[in-house]
């Protein structure tokens, strides 16, 4: 359990519980099925009518969702995450898990100093694109380009 988890992160390397923390918060998110059925159904209802040409997303399937499953329609095509890496490529920024690590690093609205090879401040294109990537997977970049 996480609690488990969180006292052998503590033990074991404490500089690592803030880390640690923003996952447990997310994963007991994730696993809030009942919060998750209603937000892709809110979010099926309210994107599916304007955005069906260039957006697809999974429809509550309610007859199989329980408290501890979430049931949703089949879309054929590929994966969203697959294009949103596309994109970054096309933009120029490596979207290897190595790469969005440096990226996410390098654009961190939080950091002291400036990061970069270059030296320079982060462009606001690469913020914008830091928060979309956010938005996108729900959670702090960062942990997602850890694979947390």
């Amino acid at each position: 359990d996480l609690r488990g988890l969180r006292a052998l992160v503590w033990l074991s390397q404490p500089e690592a519980m803030p880390l640690f923390d923003e996952f447990a918060r997310q994963y007991v998110t994730e696993l809030d099925f009942a919060r998750e059925r209603a937000s892709l159904a809110a979010m099926h209802a309210a994107l599916t009518p304007r955005f069906s040409s260039t957006v697809a997303v999974p429809a509550v399937d309610d007859e199989r969702c329980s408290a501890r499953i979430l049931t949703m329609s089949f879309l054929p095509g590929e994966p969203l995450e697959r294009s949103v890496r596309a994109a970054l490529e096309a933009a120029g920024v490596d979207a290897s898990r190595a790469g969005l690590r440096k990226f996410l690093e390098a654009t961190d609205p939080a950091a002291d100093a400036p990061v970069g090879a270059s030296g320079r401040a982060p462009l606001a294109r690469e913020s914008r694109a830091r928060a979309a990537l956010e938005r996108l997977v729900g959670m702090d970049a960062l942990l997602w380009a850890y694979d947390l």
